[in-house]
């Protein structure tokens, strides 16, 4: 098979299970826990991932990545990768994860196969991996959102693994992330994997101000339930609560979609039927540009434990799609499988010997 450039020393593939896509899905952002690929990756890749790439199953066609953190180490780390066109729910799809390149540089994240484009149709993409340091430390892997701004008491310590390699645990009392404000009316689908550990309440994540005309929508947990509400564009604000009882004292994703006269709720992947309802039909969200607030709003209500992989779409996924995320998130190592280091060998070339000069 074509090996996609001889500066690479190594590869190995990575095969989806077909079992575990719950449709034929385009341009979906595939999770890699790299403690999956093994010894021989952690001894040959360079300590900070750099000379990752990532190809289809023809060894040459390369897609975007995103090497979220890596830790040779420790044998530790995320991965993200765009399985472009069609990842399939019928026949498993194999990648290459290229390695061993010691002269590779970091792909600049605007470029065609580097961070921005893993994430088509994301508005927000935070993974919260990095250490709470600096007022501006939270990235968003879109790139449509660099002015991230960290609240609160915020230290390294608070960078905790969990389901999606680290995560950030929330104080309850001060710790927030103001990040871009996005002014999405529509089409919408939020997410986050979110663990609440005390208090009466918390929002996780949210466009919501509490003030006239300043509010959008806020994810919501208590220890018993999970929360949505939304703000319709109207005046006064009509605010439509959705919730679903649930244990949110454990880890778990959790995910709305809203479109025009649609809100739904998702646990873990499968879709929930409401318990509470307060008039279901929707017409557009309000129009104001509020911050998005993860570990609060932007005025009380603050999350008390630990959020990871909070993201905003522009487009109302799928229930085929949020299944396939949380079999993927939940657990990669059965989602994929990772198979051996392979080497680059360079083809042999024929030499006619000379025996004898006329």
């Amino acid at each position: 098979m074509a090996w996609y450039d001889s500066n690479w020393s190594y590869r190995i593939p990575v095969t989806i299970d077909s079992t575990k896509v719950s449709a034929d899905l385009t341009d979906f952002p595939v999770y890699v826990d790299l403690s999956d690929l093994g010894t021989d990756f952690f001894s040959n890749v360079k300590t900070d991932g750099s000379d990752i790439r990532v190809t289809k199953d023809d060894g040459t066609t390369e897609v975007p990545r995103e090497v979220v953190a890596i830790d040779t180490g420790s044998s530790t780390g995320e991965l993200h990768f765009k399985a472009d066109g069609t990842l399939s729910s019928s026949t498993d799809t194999i990648f290459y994860i290229y390695y061993g390149n010691a002269s590779a540089t970091e792909p600049a994240v605007t470029a065609t196969y580097g961070r921005n484009n893993v994430w088509v149709d994301y508005d927000n993409v935070y993974h919260l991996n990095e250490e709470p340091t600096s007022a501006t430390a939270i990235i968003d892997s879109t790139g449509n959102y660099d002015s991230t701004v960290i609240d609160g008491t915020m230290t390294a310590s608070d960078l905790v693994a969990v389901q999606v390699g680290n995560g950030l645990d929330f104080d309850g009392s001060n710790d927030r992330i103001r990040a871009g404000s996005s002014n999405i009316l529509n089409n919408i689908t939020c997410q986050a994997w979110a663990r609440y550990d005390g208090g009466s309440q918390g929002l996780f994540f949210a466009q919501d101000g509490q003030g006239t005309n300043n509010r959008k929508w806020y994810m919501q947990a208590t220890s018993s339930a999970f929360y949505v509400n939304v703000f319709e564009s109207s005046s006064p604000l009509v605010r439509k609560n959705y919730n679903v009882a649930t244990s949110a004292n454990t880890l778990q994703m959790y995910h709305f979609t809203y479109t025009v006269d649609t809100l739904k709720l998702y646990i873990n992947g499968s879709l929930t039927t409401p318990t509470k309802t307060f008039d279901p039909t929707l017409t557009s969200l309000e129009n104001t540009t509020i911050d998005t607030s993860i570990g609060t709003n932007l005025a009380s209500n603050w999350w008390d434990g630990v959020i990871d992989e909070a993201r905003i779409s522009s487009v109302v996924r799928s229930d085929d799609w949020i299944s396939t995320e949380y079999n993927n998130q939940n657990s990669p190592s059965t989602f994929y499988s990772a198979g051996a280091q392979e080497t680059y060998t360079p083809s042999a070339t024929f030499i006619p010997r000379v025996t004898s000069v006329l």
